[in-house]
């Protein structure tokens, strides 16, 4: 039989003491508050993309309702310069006297010296 009472450190199984250290040496609370950290830091970025993803939907929304208001806006536009280009023209037109006299006959004036002859068509 063997006798354990000796010294002998290599037969001897003694019990390894185990720590509540990680590999870095610190203490197990530590890792927790690491743990508790990077959660909170997940949730606020979850938090944070969550709102930014919203308000980028919704910015395109407006976005494209915004471009079918300049749209029509932009058709109302040229149609008011059109009107303002015809008007103008108008204008320029009443600046002639032959054209003003036109006018003025069309409606059965004459100049003083002048006579109206009207046929029956008209």
């Amino acid at each position: 039989m063997r006798d354990y009472r000796k010294d002998n450190k290599s037969s001897r199984s003694t019990p390894r003491m185990t720590s509540n250290r990680s590999n870095t040496g610190a203490p197990s609370g530590v890792h927790k508050t690491v743990k508790r950290r990077l959660q909170l830091w997940l949730l606020f970025m979850v938090v944070f993309l969550g709102w930014a993803g919203y308000t980028y939907v919704s910015q395109v929304f407006q976005l494209e309702d915004m471009q079918k208001e300049y749209a029509q806006n932009e058709v109302e536009k040229k149609k008011a310069e059109q009107i303002r280009n015809d008007l103008q023209h108008e204008v320029n037109r009443l600046d002639d006297p032959e054209y003003l006299l036109d006018i003025a006959r069309s409606k059965g004036m004459t100049l003083p010296d002048e006579r109206l002859i009207r046929t029956e068509e008209e």
